[in-house]
């Protein structure tokens, strides 16, 4: 007698980025005939453009408070049985909400998924131990992070790349004229994760082209690095700057990478070394 495998999947994103790592496992597992369910942060929820691709979906406003948080770790519990959820990969594994919701057994749940996205995590982390007392296969996002983790923990690790991304709308964008030529840094720009203060030097000390446009793709946190922001906005007067405050829809970061002339990632190996890599 056959029997017939469950096949439903969750794929749980409660940080507040890292979609990014989700397209391609939205792909794979339809095309491998899983029935796939999403569980996110509702502020993401928009970076997917198909969402007939979904078997179901439940969206979280997680707070600070920790009301907030049990209300989501129930909510997702009676989500995952509500739907018969046999399986489940946490896409940011390192959250402190996923050792919180993996404290008891998820109903229904017999196979347990995590990507990291620091791989110092597998090595050192507390968390990581007790969030390994179910979840016994993580994926890096390379196989040079994976080839220098020295794990003791009793898991398997293994690589993937997510490099396929959807097809987003045309967003409407400043005009690009002939001859111009558009430099474009993505992700958050952030001191931490990228080498800004040679770039924004260079600035001060000789003035863009007027056919260049530097195009910071990512969030500037103006109250974390009001120096940084005060900084680039002033540069911004003399020179072809295009910043943002908020994170960038996947629409209008598609549509400027598109068209951009030249990628400048200023990847700081301080956080991106061995362990990590830019998304």
């Amino acid at each position: 007698m056959n029997t017939q495998i469950n096949k439903n999947i969750a794929l749980v994103e409660l940080g507040g980025s890292h979609t990014e790592c989700m397209h391609l496992q939205i792909k794979a597992l339809k095309e491998s005939g899983y029935k796939v369910f999403i569980v996110c942060n509702s502020s993401l929820f928009d970076d997917f453009p198909d969402k007939q691709l979904f078997d179901g979906y439940q969206l979280h406003q997680i707070e600070h408070s920790v009301k907030s948080k049990i209300r989501c770790i129930l909510r997702t519990r009676k989500f995952f049985k509500r739907n018969s959820i046999s399986s489940v990969v946490f896409n940011t594994s390192e959250i402190n909400i996923v050792r919180n919701l993996l404290l008891l057994p998820l109903p229904a749940v017999t196979n347990y998924v995590g990507i990291v996205h620091n791989g110092k995590y597998l090595e050192s982390s507390t968390s990581c131990k007790m969030v390994s007392r179910r979840v016994k296969k993580y994926f890096v996002l390379s196989t040079t992070v994976r080839d220098c983790l020295n794990i003791k923990l009793n898991v398997k690790v293994d690589a993937f790349y997510p490099v396929y991304f959807p097809e987003y709308r045309k967003a409407d964008l400043p005009d690009k004229h002939s001859g111009d030529i558009w430099i474009t840094v993505p992700g958050i720009i952030s001191p931490e994760r990228k080498d800004l203060d040679s770039l924004l030097t260079s600035i001060e000390n000789t003035e863009l082209d007027k056919s260049v446009h530097l195009i910071l793709l990512g969030k500037i946190h103006g109250d974390k690095y009001p120096e940084l922001a005060g900084r680039i906005s002033s540069l911004s007067k003399s020179n072809n700057i295009v910043m943002f405050d908020s994170r960038v829809p996947n629409d209008i970061f598609s549509s400027y990478m598109n068209l951009s002339d030249i990628v400048m990632p200023l990847l700081s190996m301080e956080t991106y070394g061995k362990y990590r890599i830019s998304g």
